[in-house]
């Protein structure tokens, strides 16, 4: 048999790099499941009674009928919840309305109208801040979505965190 010089001088390998154990968190997917199949029924719930809560003066006058403003609200809310155009949001109405949450379904301009009133803003700042306060004391810094919204003036934008590659 010939001799070669490969054979006298194994090649030896590199040893692999190990690998890094990704760090893993149990999550109950029952209870997780059961929340994300109700989302929207629980939000029109909690719209609803948020809006109920409010002391809303309804101011007779003659002429026209006026709208029912609580309704008006609800309408805005899930609007908003739903991100729905105006002409969309239609449909979730006759639904608010099915549930017994609304008592009319109003036309999209109406609703769009009532938008821009001083009074209407102020009750929408109050809707937000009851539905926003059993949060604060779990919540230190907001990002609404991957716009990269936030609460904190030098906080670090999630779009940053989502951009910066190194930090994968």
């Amino acid at each position: 048999k010939d001799f070669s010089p490969e054979e006298a001088s194994p090649i030896q390998k590199e040893p692999e790099p190990k690998k890094k154990k990704r760090k893993t968190y149990g999550q109950d997917w029952e209870t997780y499941n059961a929340y994300q199949q109700r989302e929207k029924l629980m939000a029109y719930r909690l719209i609803s009674d948020a809006v109920d809560s409010l002391e809303i003066e309804d101011k007779k006058k003659l002429g026209r009928p006026t709208v029912n403003l609580k309704d008006v609200l609800k309408s805005l809310c899930v609007k908003e919840f739903c991100g729905l155009s105006s002409r969309r949001l239609h449909s979730e109405l006759v639904l608010l309305k099915a549930m017994n949450y609304i008592e009319n379904v109003y036309h999209f301009n109406t609703i769009c109208k009532y938008l821009s009133e001083p009074a209407v803003q102020k009750y929408l700042r109050e809707i937000a801040i009851l539905l926003a306060t059993p949060l604060r004391e779990i919540e230190s810094c907001v990002a609404i979505d991957s716009s990269g919204i936030s609460t904190r003036r030098f906080a670090q934008k999630w779009s940053d965190i989502r951009q910066d590659f190194s930090a994968h």
